[in-house]
């Protein structure tokens, strides 16, 4: 695997972590209940370089489950796009990431 997914802090995480949404209520997951699981996830992700790959990432597949770019599937699915480049855009931000939001100031 190479490009952005090597810089993804998940890559040195439990992967079930970030599907912590797809379990039953009262599963426990890495000793962790549903909601740690999913607030640990998206902590992680909190602190990424590349949550604008990922969402990305996410939506060309068609993603349904676990959490990409820190977001769960509802809140990834808001429809909007960075005027930018027309990628997603992850919220609240307008644009989908830095480089797009540095260009724009240009």
């Amino acid at each position: 695997m190479t490009g952005w997914r090597d810089a993804a802090r998940c890559r040195q995480s439990d992967p079930d972590l970030f599907f912590a949404d797809s379990y039953a209520h009262g599963d426990r997951i890495g000793g962790l209940t549903k909601q740690e699981a999913i607030d640990k996830a998206k902590s992680i992700c909190g602190d990424c370089y590349v949550t604008a790959e990922c969402l990305t990432e996410a939506h060309r597949l068609g993603a349904r489950d676990g959490i990409w770019a820190g977001l769960l599937p509802a809140e990834r699915d808001t429809g909007q796009t960075c005027p930018g480049c027309g990628n997603p855009a992850i919220p609240p931000r307008i644009y989908c990431g830095p480089d797009c939001a540095q260009a724009a100031r240009q």
